[in-house]
C-alpha cells in the first residue's frame, strides 16, 4: 500500500497458476531486492518514518478489505499484500534481520501454494466464490484438510509455520520499540482470522451445493 492497487485486479484475471507464481516467486525476489537495497545502501534514517507510514497501511487496508470479499482467489490477493505488512515490520525493525524475513516468506510461500491450488482445483468444480466450497471436507476431505492448514499457517495459528514466523516478528518489533505497531499486528491478525475461517466453515459446516467428488489430476 498504496502500490498495491493493481494486485487484486490481476491476481484475480490471470490464471491461477500464473497467480500462484506471482503471489510467491515474485513476492521473494521483490523483497529480497528490497532489503538488500535498503539494508545495505541507504542509511536507516533516510526511509524509517516513510515505510513505517506504508507498514501501518499495508496492515490495515488490505486485511480489511478481505474482509467484504467473496471471492476466495480475490480475498487471498488482499490477504498476500496484507502478508507483505509482517514482513516490513520486520524489516524496520531490523533491517539485518534477513534470516527471519526468509523465514515468513517461506512459511508464507508454502502455505499460499496450496491454497491457490486447491482454488485451481475448485475452479474446474463450480467456481472459486465462497459458496462453491461449501461442503468440500465431504467431496473431498484431504483438499479440505490441506486448505484449512494452508488458511490457518497464513492466519498465524498455532503450530503451523506461519505462527512462528509472526511470532518472530513480533518479538523483534517488541525490541526494537514499535509497541504501537505491533499491537495494530496483532487486531490485524484477528481481522485475518475471520475472513480465514469463513471458508473453513464453509468447507467443514455448509452443505454442498454440489455433491460431485472433486478429483485431484
Amino acid at each position: 500500500v498504496p502500490f498495491h492497487f493493481w494486485a487484486p485486479d490481476v491476481y484475480t484475471g490471470s490464471p491461477t497458476s500464473v497467480t500462484a507464481f506471482m503471489a510467491t516467486v515474485v513476492k521473494i525476489a521483490a523483497l529480497a531486492a528490497f532489503a538488500r537495497l535498503f539494508g545495505t545502501c541507504f542509511p536507516v534514517q533516510y526511509w524509517q518514518n516513510i515505510v513505517l507510514v506504508i507498514t501501518t497501511l499495508t496492515l490495515l487496508i488490505p486485511n480489511i478489505t478481505a474482509v467484504f470479499q467473496d471471492n476466495v482467489k480475490r480475498m487471498l490477493a488482499y490477504s498476500s499484500v496484507g502478508q507483505v505488512g509482517f514482513i516490513l515490520l520486520l524489516f524496520v525493525s531490523k533491517p539485518t534481520a534477513t534470516t527471519g524475513i526468509f523465514y515468513y516468506l517461506f512459511a508464507y510461500s508454502v502455505a499460499s501454494l496450496s491454497t491457490f491450488n486447491i482454488v485451481l482445483m475448485m475452479e474446474s468444480h463450480g467456481g472459486n466464490y465462497l459458496k462453491n466450497f461449501n461442503g468440500l471436507y465431504k467431496r473431498n476431505p484431504l483438499l479440505a484438510g490441506i486448505m484449512a492448514a494452508g488458511l490457518m499457517s497464513l492466519a498465524g495459528i498455532p503450530p503451523f509455520p506461519g505462527f512462528f514466523a509472526k511470532y518472530f516478528v513480533f518479538v523483534e518489533a517488541m525490541e526494537a520499540g514499535y509497541t504501537y505497531l505491533v499491537v495494530v499486528a496483532i487486531l490485524v491478525s484477528i481481522v485475518s482470522v475471520y475472513y480465514y475461517f469463513k471458508v473453513i466453515i464453509a468447507m467443514y459446516w455448509h452443505a454442498p451445493e454440489d455433491i460431485a467428488v472433486v478429483e485431484i489430476p
